[in-house]
């Protein structure tokens, strides 16, 4: 893969598509797949919400892992996601806590390469770094245990502030969608016996990360953000300014588009918006 640090000529927004290396590819058992450029930053976005890596030692060699845990329901997502990479394994398997949920099922997309990975993810992680602190530190630990060919003692430190990449304008829009699709909500709550339509994320120990987001969407950042006693963040649009401005953000035609059941809650969201007289004087288009 061309890195686009040392080809300032290549722009990314005329990117068209990235090559995705298989570790199959020098057996000769499929040819490299292509992934838009929008996508990918969706994925990358979507993978910092509700995505993990880690590595481990199995007979005698270390192995890494990337995992994306999603309700039952919402398996489409992976298969979609995975249908971009042409790798990895997508199953349904039973909840963790099988005393408190017995038949529940999840759906996780996994994959066990490191040569994947490496060739991949780490390489994308370093064109389009991460935004959240807690994949900055454990994406850095993988990256650690692999170069040194060792698993490392865990010393993770999420409450520093870090500085963002100077190229994050270049693939944040489409990263928030991704992100949004992972931990953002889209609802109505009853205040007074009046319906007030709500949109949010919640991230912890990530306030300067919202405040950035809030930017991006067009927020007014005025009582936007919140601290909850468990240092959870909460980026909250209720205003009917904030409101449109959500709108306008994920209805952008230059952006990428939720995939998953978020887009149903989403489309549900706006469609009870369009018949609310409090909601009469939003602009909202037609087609999403």
């Amino acid at each position: 893969m061309e890195n686009l640090n040392h080809n300032p000529k290549l722009k990314l927004d005329l990117i068209k598509d990235i090559t995705i290396i298989s570790n199959r590819q020098s057996a000769g058992v499929n040819a490299p797949q292509r992934i838009n450029a929008k996508e990918l930053w969706y994925i990358l976005g979507f993978i910092e919400a509700n995505g993990s890596f880690s590595c481990y030692k199995e007979n005698n060699h270390i192995r890494a892992e990337m995992t994306i845990g999603l309700e039952e329901n919402d398996i489409k997502l992976l298969y979609w996601i995975r249908s971009k990479f042409a790798y990895g394994q997508v199953k349904k398997i039973k909840h963790n806590n099988k005393i408190k949920y017995p038949e529940k099922l999840i759906a996780r997309y996994i994959i066990r390469s490191k040569i994947f990975i490496e060739k991949n993810f780490l390489q994308w992680f370093d064109q389009f770094p991460p935004l959240t602190k807690n994949k900055r530190v454990r994406i850095q630990y993988v990256k650690n245990c692999l170069s040194s060919n060792q698993i490392l003692s865990k010393t993770f430190n999420n409450t520093n502030s870090h500085t963002y990449p100077e190229n994050m304008d270049e693939y944040i829009k489409d990263w928030i969608i991704g992100f949004i699709e992972g931990d953002g909500s889209f609802y109505f709550v009853n205040r007074n016996g009046k319906e007030i339509a709500e949109f949010n994320i919640t991230q912890m120990n990530e306030e300067d990360l919202l405040i950035i987001i809030a930017e991006q969407i067009g927020l007014s950042l005025k009582n936007n953000i919140s601290i909850k006693n468990n240092k959870a963040c909460v980026l909250t649009a209720v205003s009917l300014t904030d409101i449109q401005a959500v709108i306008n953000f994920m209805f952008d035609q230059n952006r990428a588009r939720l995939q998953g059941l978020k887009r149903v809650k989403f489309l549900l969201w706006i469609s009870k918006l369009r018949v609310s007289p409090r909601y009469s004087g939003l602009k909202i288009p037609l087609n999403y």
